[in-house]
């Protein structure tokens, strides 16, 4: 559904956000399969249910999520993020976040490149600040 909804909304898609899930590999690893499912669905969740109006959410990949923005504004995209990050913070898992509007006469893909790039800068700033240990990635 990520692939045609891309087509058949490329006029109104304004924006695209990157989300990509911490230490998803860690979780499963130590704490077993099933653990891994619920915080995926827990985080899951709380994309679908605050990402903003607007916002579509979908899975593609396995700890990783793209929003599609249709006919949103930035500050609608920004808020949309601090609101999941909120969220996010109550409870034990993390995400990445970079963002993208695309630009007029732009592709989608560009800005799907560009969130892309800005969510890997949040996560590498995440790993500095020490809130995702280097080796649990």
């Amino acid at each position: 559904s990520y692939y045609h909804d891309i087509q058949m909304g490329a006029k109104t898609i304004t924006g695209v956000a990157s989300v990509d899930m911490n230490e998803l590999k860690y979780i499963n690893d130590n704490m077993g399969h099933q653990a891994g499912d619920e915080a995926l669905q827990t985080i899951g969740s709380i994309l679908l249910n605050h990402s903003g109006h607007g916002g579509n959410v979908y899975r593609t990949g396995g700890d990783e999520f793209i929003i599609l923005y249709h006919n949103v504004k930035e500050t609608e995209i920004t808020d949309a993020i601090a609101a999941m990050r909120q969220k996010l913070s109550e409870t034990p898992y993390s995400c990445a976040f970079g963002y993208s509007m695309v630009k007029k006469d732009g592709a989608i893909s560009e800005a799907i490149v560009e969130a892309d790039g800005k969510m890997y800068k949040d996560k590498a700033e995440m790993k500095a600040r020490g809130e995702i240990p280097h080796n649990r990635d």
